[in-house]
C-alpha cells in the first residue's frame, strides 16, 4: 500500500513551490504560525472524540489520518451564481458574518446524546473526520469506537449543510435592497474529497454558498388619478423537498424565493374567499419613511421585517381600503405600515412611527396629554433614536402615561437601549448624554377631548 504519509508531504510541497521563495525570517515566522494552527486544529479534533466517547480516542486516530483532516479541514466559500455576479466586498462580508453565526450555534455530535459542538469547529473538523470514516477503506484499530458518530448517527454532513442553511436565509434578506429592487437568493453545493491512503491530497471540503441576485417586479398602480410605482415584496424560504435544479449535481441544496402574500380574511373578515392571496408591494416613499422614522442607516436592514409583518398581521382596518399593518423590529412595536388595497393587490405606501397621530397609540396619546404633530417634533418624540436614548422609561409619571397610551413596546426598547442590548447597538448613542424628556412632557399635559374618529393619516 503507498505511504499515504508520502501523498500528505507530497501535497505540502507542492503548495510551497508555488510560492516565491522568501528570506528565513519570513519562513519562519509562516512556520511558528502555520504550527500553531494546526496544534489548534488537533485541539478541536480531540474535542470532538472526547465528545463522541472520551479523549482517549483522539490516540486511537493513525498520524496519517490525523493530517489528512488537517489537509482537508473544511472551509466556508461565498461565491457567485451563474446570472448577475454579487460583489467582491459583499461576498467577503457576507462570508465573515455567517462565519461569525456558526461559532454562536451548535450541532449535536451523537444523536440523543445533547453532546453539541459549535457550527465553526465542526466545519473545520467534523465534516472531514465523519467522511473518511465513513470510507470502507479507512481502518485502523479502535475504528468501531466511533461507531456513534459515523454509523449509529445521523449523516453528519448533511446535518451540518442543514444547520448552516437555517442561518443564510437571514442574510439574503439583510443584504436585499429594496431601493435598488434587489433580492438576493442562494442554493449550497459542497466539494469533497476523501481522504484516502495512496491518493494526493489535493482539496478541502468546501461548502460553497451560490448567491444569486435578481431584480424584482415593479408594478404601476392608480390612486386617485394618480401614479404610483411599487416593488413586489418577496423574500426566500428553504426548499425542504430539496429539489433538483437542471445543470447542477444532486448534491445541490437551494432555497426559493416567493412572493409575500395577505390573506383576504386579513383584510375582510366576512370574505367568501379567505385564503385567496394578495400580493404585496411597497413603494420607495415608504422605504424612505422606514429609514427616517427608524434611524434604519440601510434599507436593507428592514427587508425581512416587513415580510415577518405580513406573514401572521395585526391589521387596523380604516376606511377606503386603507389598512395599518403593525410593524416591529426584534420583537418590538415601532410602527405601522400603511396600506392600500388596489388593483387586487396590497400596496405599502408609507410608514407611519408609533407616536404619530395616524396610529391608535398617537391618538391616545393626544388625548391624554394634548400633544400635537409640532409638541411631538418638538420634543422629538418622533424620532426613535431620541425617544430610545431618553428617559421616559425611567420617570414613574411618564411611564404611567406611556403606558396608558399603549406604549408598552417603547419603554421596553427604552429599557433594552439603556441595557446596550446589541440588537439595537444602530440606535445607542454613545456619545451623548441620555436625553431628559420627562421634565418636558409633563410641561405639555394637558386634559384631552373625546373624540372617537381616526384623525388624518399623515403622509409626509
Amino acid at each position: 500500500m503507498p505511504d499515504f504519509y508520502a501523498s500528505v508531504r507530497t501535497f505540502g510541497t507542492m503548495a510551497k513551490n508555488k510560492k516565491r521563495k522568501k528570506n528565513n525570517s519570513t519562513r519562519s515566522i509562516q512556520q511558528i504560525h502555520a504550527a500553531r494552527y494546526k496544534n489548534e486544529v488537533m485541539e478541536q479534533l480531540a474535542y470532538l472524540c472526547y465528545l463522541i466517547d472520551g479523549i482517549e480516542l483522539f490516540n486511537l486516530i493513525p498520524q496519517q489520518y490525523k493530517d489528512a483532516i488537517y489537509c482537508t479541514r473544511g472551509a466556508l466559500r461565498i461565491v457567485s451564481g451563474y446570472g448577475k455576479k454579487i460583489q467582491r466586498r459583499l461576498a467577503e462580508v457576507m462570508e465573515k458574518g455567517l462565519r461569525k453565526e456558526m461559532s454562536r450555534h451548535t450541532i449535536e455530535v451523537v444523536k440523543g446524546s445533547g453532546k453539541m459542538m459549535l457550527l465553526d469547529n465542526f466545519l473545520t473538523v467534523g465534516v472531514s473526520l465523519y467522511i473518511l470514516l465513513t470510507d470502507e477503506k479507512c481502518f485502523f484499530r479502535g475504528k468501531e469506537r466511533f461507531a456513534p458518530f459515523y454509523r449509529d448517527n445521523h449523516n453528519m454532513r448533511d446535518l451540518f449543510i442543514r444547520e448552516v442553511e437555517k442561518y443564510i436565509p437571514l442574510y439574503c434578506d439583510f443584504y436585499s435592497d429594496l431601493k435598488r429592487n434587489v433580492l438576493y437568493d442562494f442554493w449550497t453545493k459542497t466539494k469533497l474529497y476523501y481522504p484516502l491512503p495512496g491518493e494526493t491530497v489535493a482539496g478541502r471540503f468546501t461548502l460553497q454558498v451560490v448567491i444569486e441576485p435578481f431584480e424584482l417586479e415593479v408594478k404601476h398602480f392608480r390612486i386617485n388619478s394618480e401614479t404610483h410605482l411599487g416593488t413586489k415584496l418577496m423574500c426566500i424560504e428553504h426548499d425542504p423537498e430539496r429539489k433538483a435544479k437542471s445543470g447542477y449535481d444532486e448534491n445541490t441544496k437551494f432555497t426559493l424565493s416567493y412572493e409575500v402574500c395577505v390573506n383576504h380574511k386579513h383584510l375582510d373578515p366576512k370574505s367568501g374567499f379567505p385564503d385567496l392571496p394578495v400580493c404585496v408591494y411597497i413603494q420607495k416613499h415608504a422605504v424612505d419613511r422606514l429609514m427616517e422614522r427608524t434611524w434604519c442607516p440601510f434599507p436593507n436592514w428592514i427587508h425581512s421585517c416587513l415580510a415577518k409583518a405580513m406573514f401572521d398581521p395585526k391589521v387596523v382596518r380604516l376606511p377606503d381600503n386603507r389598512f395599518l399593518f403593525e410593524y416591529h423590529i426584534v420583537g418590538i412595536k415601532i410602527g405601522y405600515l400603511l396600506a392600500t388595497l388596489v388593483d387586487g393587490a396590497l400596496l405599502i405606501r408609507t410608514f407611519l412611527f408609533i407616536t404619530n397621530s395616524g396610529t391608535p397609540e398617537g391618538r391616545r396619546l393626544e388625548e391624554l396629554t394634548g400633544l400635537q404633530k409640532e409638541d411631538k417634533k418638538y420634543l422629538s418624540i418622533d424620532n426613535l433614536r431620541a425617544l430610545a436614548n431618553s428617559d421616559i422609561e425611567q420617570n414613574e409619571t411618564v411611564h404611567d402615561i406611556f403606558l396608558r397610551a399603549g406604549f408598552g413596546s417603547i419603554l421596553e426598547l427604552c429599557k433594552r437601549v439603556r441595557e446596550r442590548d446589541r440588537n439595537f447597538s444602530w440606535l445607542i448613542n454613545h456619545s451623548e448624554n441620555q436625553t431628559s424628556l420627562s421634565h418636558l412632557i409633563t410641561e405639555y399635559l394637558k386634559p384631552g377631548a373625546d373624540n372617537d374618529e381616526f384623525v388624518e393619516i399623515e403622509d409626509d
